[in-house]
């Protein structure tokens, strides 16, 4: 019956974290995820592995001006680009290099776009 409670709690714990993305989604400014979302199909077009970090750094150096009080939402513009199949999840991760994150880990991704010419 143990196993039976690790995977509920697994599961519920889950939940937890895909409601947490989507509350930060719906708070984000709309400007702020839309240049999200250009910047990770920019990267994922020009890097064949890539972070949220990454992101980050290319949304400071397009348009350092476009901000919002929820970059968790990154994670869902991220999860977005996973689904359209942009990018895959790898077994890899790096610490983040900012000090504000404290060395937590950022998952790599692989790029499924690398290469592609962006249409405009």
């Amino acid at each position: 019956m143990a196993g039976a409670t690790v995977q509920l709690d697994l599961n519920f714990a889950r939940v937890k974290r895909d409601a947490a993305i989507d509350a930060a989604a719906a708070h984000a400014a709309a400007s702020w995820v839309r240049l999200a979302t250009l910047c990770l199909l920019y990267v994922a077009t020009t890097h064949e592995r890539l972070t949220s970090e990454g992101v980050l750094d290319q949304m400071a150096r397009t348009a350092s001006e476009i901000r919002t009080h929820e970059r968790r939402a990154l994670a869902n513009v991220v999860l977005e680009g996973k689904r359209r199949g942009w990018i895959a999840a790898t077994g890899e991760w790096r610490t983040y290099r900012n000090p504000s994150r404290n060395a937590a880990p950022s998952r790599v991704w692989r790029s499924l776009i690398f290469g592609r010419k962006e249409r405009g």
